[in-house]
């Protein structure tokens, strides 16, 4: 069977139950079950993964072009090491709000916080660490050739 993504998040919202709740319960069970060691839970998780949908969360549709530039924009988070040590959602939500106001889309970081399920706070350090990296000095215009470039 193919392997599908998730996020605590997701099964906290799915089940109504606090994701700190299910956060300690998992630990718990890993601990119980001896899984501190297994690749599941030693992972990083790619926030690639979730662009797709956090995108289609926020502008309610599909939306090529904004993911596109988020996943760039990902990848450059990638590159400078940033995604160590960080949850997915921070750094998917840094790059969702670049990528949507680079297309001219009006959304605050309160939106984007709400979708990808994280606090502004965690939000705003994102998008100052990425401004401080080599990368965060590009010009949206490279982010939106990156995907053009690379297919060629």
């Amino acid at each position: 069977r193919g392997e599908k993504p998730y996020l605590l998040i997701d099964f906290s919202d799915y089940l109504h139950i606090s994701v700190y709740v299910l956060g300690a319960v998992f630990l718990q069970l890993c601990q119980v079950l001896l899984l501190g060691e297994h690749p599941i839970v030693q992972k990083l998780v790619d926030p690639s993964l979730f662009i797709h949908r956090f995108t289609e969360r926020l502008l309610g549709k599909r939306n090529n072009a904004v993911s596109d530039t988020a996943l760039c924009i990902v990848a450059s988070m990638k590159r400078d090491w940033m995604q160590t040590g960080r949850k997915p959602s921070g750094l998917c939500g840094a790059a969702l709000y670049i990528a949507a106001l680079s297309h001219g889309y009006d959304y605050t970081k309160a939106d984007i916080a709400a979708v990808v399920h994280v606090c502004e706070a965690t939000l705003f350090k994102r998008l100052i660490e990425f401004e401080s990296t080599d990368s965060g000095s590009l010009t949206l215009l490279h982010y939106r050739l990156a995907p053009h470039y690379a297919h060629q």
